[in-house]
């Protein structure tokens, strides 16, 4: 009988989010929070962990060499919970030239709403759009 159930992704997810709520209530209740203060912090603990992203030493690494710079871009910032600074971005993909990559990549993601950027603040956060983006044309195991 428990043979014949087969999950899914959409099973996967629909657990994911279940469990987001009920945790991120529990800290909202328990530590006299608001819900925005306790989505975040759950959003923090479930940081994606991807075998194309490697971090060492507080730096992270595509380890593909098969990717755009637009697709690793989007692909460090999908391995993010939370905003990411541009000279972090920059650290990350080595880009050679701050201005074009701002220009060519940050600003041309940021028009199709793929990334939300603050030019002023040089933060840069992945949107919805962006994650589904990354998850259905960037393969996010190693296979590459």
């Amino acid at each position: 009988m428990g043979s014949d159930i087969n999950p899914n992704h959409m099973d996967a997810v629909a657990v994911l989010y279940m469990s987001k709520w009920l945790v991120a209530e529990l800290i909202r209740v328990f530590h006299d929070v608001d819900t925005a203060t306790a989505t975040e912090a759950v959003d923090a603990l479930a940081e994606r962990q991807l075998e194309n992203v490697w971090v060492v030493d507080g730096k992270k690494r595509v380890l593909t060499d098969k990717l755009t710079l637009h697709d690793k871009t989007l692909l460090l910032l999908y391995s993010e919970s939370s905003a990411v600074a541009e000279k972090d971005l920059l650290a990350w993909t080595e880009a050679a030239n701050a201005s074009s990559y701002r220009r060519d990549i940050l600003k041309k993601c940021h028009k199709a709403r793929l990334i939300e950027y603050d030019d002023a603040g040089r933060v840069v956060r992945l949107s919805p759009k962006g994650a589904r983006y990354v998850e259905e044309n960037i393969p996010l195991l190693s296979s590459l």
